[in-house]
């Protein structure tokens, strides 16, 4: 205990005003005591969506499978986004007539008198013109260009603040992309779960991901509308 102390105390120190990018995991569960849990009911219903592509959406995965197996190992971050992640959440159609997917949107929030903010790669939230309450975040990651940096602490971060700036109590989604490895996130209160990771180079996972990515549109129209 007096070991975790020290660490606590040596990472308060740096921190007062640091943007989602430069926190870790181990930051976040420290400064604001979350915990990892190995399962949360949610995420087990999430992971076992059942969403059956048609035709035409199992052509265009295929064709995005076998572009990602070619040069994810080259693509930068933005090559990734654009050239893949972006082309999977457009088939998704992650957007409605109250809710639309938004990139590079100000998110700010004071959680025990430490300010989170920054810009989260991706959210889909309510609103159309401007994000009004985030319900999904994607944080995507290209370890060779950023090697320093913690993907689930950026992501956790922003689910933080989203937390604070919802103030309804409701569990929030995340994902995190590394190179072609998706994981999916639930934050609810001071608990999260990360799914088993999904390797989208493989047909199999990639329907996953996709089936996964639809029914967090469920899950998002559902909370809209109250249900």
């Amino acid at each position: 205990k007096r070991h975790l102390n020290s660490i606590k105390t040596h990472i308060m120190t740096k921190i007062k005003n640091k943007s989602f990018d430069d926190w870790t995991a181990q930051e976040i569960r420290f400064v604001f005591g979350i915990t990892e849990l190995p399962t949360i009911p949610l995420l087990t219903e999430w992971e076992k969506a059942t969403y059956k592509p048609n035709i035409e959406e199992l052509v265009f995965l295929e064709d995005k499978r076998v572009l990602l197996a070619r040069f994810y190992r080259s693509w930068n971050e933005d090559e990734l986004k654009f050239q893949f992640i972006s082309q999977i959440i457009g088939l998704a159609k992650l957007n409605g007539m109250q809710y639309n997917t938004f990139s590079q949107r100000k998110l700010s929030a004071v959680l025990n008198d430490i300010v989170l903010s920054g810009k989260p790669e991706l959210m889909v939230a309510t609103g159309q013109d401007e994000p009004c309450n985030p319900y999904f975040f994607i944080h995507e990651y290209k370890p060779s260009t950023r090697g320093n940096n913690d993907p689930l602490g950026q992501l956790l971060a922003a689910m933080l603040a989203a937390q604070v700036h919802n103030n309804d109590n409701l569990p929030l989604l995340g994902c995190f992309v590394i190179g072609a490895i998706w994981q999916f996130v639930v934050l609810h209160n001071n608990n999260y779960c990360l799914s088993n990771g999904y390797l989208a180079t493989h047909t199999q996972d990639l329907q996953t991901i996709y089936a996964m990515l639809k029914q967090a549109k469920v899950f998002i129209e559902q909370r809209i509308s109250g249900i």
